[in-house]
């Protein structure tokens, strides 16, 4: 009766605990699971970025999935073959790294993994998205839509000459016939 009185009292609490066992069984099959899907992924999902992400988005992707897996464990040291994982999953990161940081081999890496259809199907969004930013006057967003879909159709006039309108309104130039030059 005593200890109820003391819980009721909020003079008492129980908070669960781990003992250290348990927790580097939580972090081993937490390092596991993770090693596991990246064998199954492409650099972009290793990276947790979209498949059309420009250097920013990469530069990004890079430094949040990297610094998850530096300080893993809060500064606790890791056992060795917990450690072994971790260094593990941040070679994987990096590996991914390499095959985006730069437009020429992140344009290899997208065709590799997914289709022409996808790549002409993400820029068309992309542009009629940025058209619609557009007339918002959202020009960071615009520009990102628009760098993404040229990056991912790099022969396409319709997104070079968006590109351009865009750069030119972006600037303050002929903002008053903004509406009047798309075609939504």
């Amino acid at each position: 009766p005593v200890l109820l009185a003391l819980i009721e009292l909020d003079i008492l609490q129980f908070a669960d605990s781990e003992d250290q066992e348990q927790v580097q069984e939580r972090w081993r099959s937490t390092l596991q699971a993770k090693v596991t899907s990246q064998t199954n992924q492409n650099p972009f999902e290793v990276l947790e970025i979209h498949w059309t992400s420009q250097t920013s988005h990469v530069e990004v992707g890079h430094q949040k999935t990297r610094a998850e897996y530096e300080n893993y464990g809060r500064g606790a040291e890791l056992p060795p073959e917990i450690d072994a994982m971790r260094k593990e999953i941040l070679e994987n990161i990096e590996t991914a790294y390499a095959s985006l940081k730069d437009k020429g081999t992140r344009q290899k890496t997208r065709k590799k993994y997914y289709e022409p259809q996808q790549h002409e199907f993400s820029a068309d969004l992309l542009a009629r998205q940025a058209e619609m930013l557009m007339v918002r006057r959202k020009w960071d967003e615009v520009m990102d839509n628009l760098g993404r879909a040229q990056e991912l159709m790099p022969k396409s006039a319709r997104i070079r000459a968006l590109l351009a309108k865009a750069q030119k309104n972006r600037a303050g130039l002929g903002a008053a016939t903004l509406t009047d030059d798309l075609d939504l």
